[in-house]
């Protein structure tokens, strides 16, 4: 009888433990199941892994300056690892290579830690990344850490710019579709009707030496360029117009190219594409025989919108013009997006000698 009741209580002992086991399997499956749905949901709804451009303040000499660096994230799921090296000699912030690890949150968040990448350096601090609500692939936040040159806790602000691969071309004179854009990306970003449906069409139609370029992004449009061949007695009046508004520059001296206007769709602003299509345009000019490609750029309040672009591409201003647009805004009766109808802003006018 013992013998019996010592092995019915082995055989409950034994059910038991197999139960157990069966459900903290089966508790275990179902967690990782879940674990594994969400980080396969958030590495599909935020693909943050790539190459990035990143730019950050540092305090250099005492004084705040902003120091670039390509930055390289691998993702899997929800977590990012990945390494950064400033661009630009020491002194200047430059050569300074740095490892980092981050959680993406559901909100699309991103937070974690870094650490320079010589074990004897013991420079280490956090970050925190937003997505930008008005650009893609813009990540903006701070970070702040331990700062071994200065030897204290120092922080500033954190940019991220995923590098994006921009496909350029001319707009076919059929794509009714991306027409559509290039006119409403113009007209959003320089002003209803400065630039009209029948002006449009002739550039898209290479009327005259004249040229539509457009740029997409994984098949979605982003920006528009306009540029023309000046005709000889054109080259002669802005000739006069730059030499009435001070500058030495023999303009009538070249066949010239104008970039007549450049415009980028909101969310795609900041990721390179003005520079790659002002690129294009340049090619493309010196292919139709120009010696100097001259750029005019709406210019209010000490802005200059596309300044950055031009001088790093060896444009130089050679005159500022006040009021430029006031008398075409009356007549043509189009608003400028930054004073309305007139115009009152400047034109900055930089020129390229190829």
């Amino acid at each position: 009888m013992l013998g019996i009741q010592v092995s019915s209580i082995l055989g409950e002992v034994l059910i038991s433990i197999v139960v157990a086991s069966i459900t903290a399997t089966i508790i275990f499956t179902v967690k990782s199941s879940r674990n594994a749905y969400r980080r396969s949901r958030i590495h599909k709804k935020y693909p943050v892994g790539g190459d990035y451009i990143s730019y950050y303040e540092d305090e250099m000499h005492g004084q705040i300056s902003i120091v670039k660096a390509p930055l390289h994230l691998e993702q899997r799921g929800e977590k990012i690892k990945g390494r950064s090296k400033s661009i630009g000699p020491p002194d200047k912030g430059g050569d300074r290579e740095y490892i980092f690890e981050g959680d993406i949150l559901e909100t699309g968040y991103i937070s974690g830690v870094y650490h320079n990448a010589s074990i004897s350096d013991p420079e280490i601090g956090t970050f925190f990344m937003e997505p930008d609500p008005t650009m893609k692939n813009v990540y903006n936040g701070i970070w702040a850490g331990y700062d071994s040159i200065n030897r204290k806790v120092v922080s500033g602000t954190y940019l991220w710019r995923k590098e994006t691969k921009i496909d350029i071309g001319l707009i076919s004179p059929d794509d009714d579709k991306d027409i559509s854009f290039a006119l409403a990306t113009l007209g959003s970003s320089l002003g209803e009707r400065y630039i009209e449906p029948s002006l449009l069409k002739k550039f898209v139609e290479s009327r005259d030496g004249s040229i539509a370029i457009q740029a997409s992004v994984q098949g979605e449009f982003a920006g528009v360029l306009l540029a023309r061949v000046l005709s000889p007695p054109e080259v002669l009046a802005y000739h006069d117009l730059i030499r009435e508004a001070g500058s030495s520059q023999q303009l009538c001296m070249h066949k010239v190219g104008l970039i007549n206007s450049c415009a980028i769709r909101n969310n795609y602003r900041r990721q390179g594409i003005g520079t790659a299509l002002t690129t294009e345009a340049i090619k493309r000019l010196s292919g139709l025989g120009c010696t100097a490609i001259m750029v005019i750029s709406w210019g209010s309040d000490d802005s200059d919108s596309i300044r950055g672009i031009l001088e790093a591409m060896n444009f130089k201003k050679i005159a500022n013009i006040e009021k430029y647009w006031r008398e075409d805004s009356i007549k043509r009766d189009y608003s400028c997006p930054k004073c309305g109808n007139p115009c009152n802003c400047t034109a900055n006018i930089y020129i390229n000698e190829l």
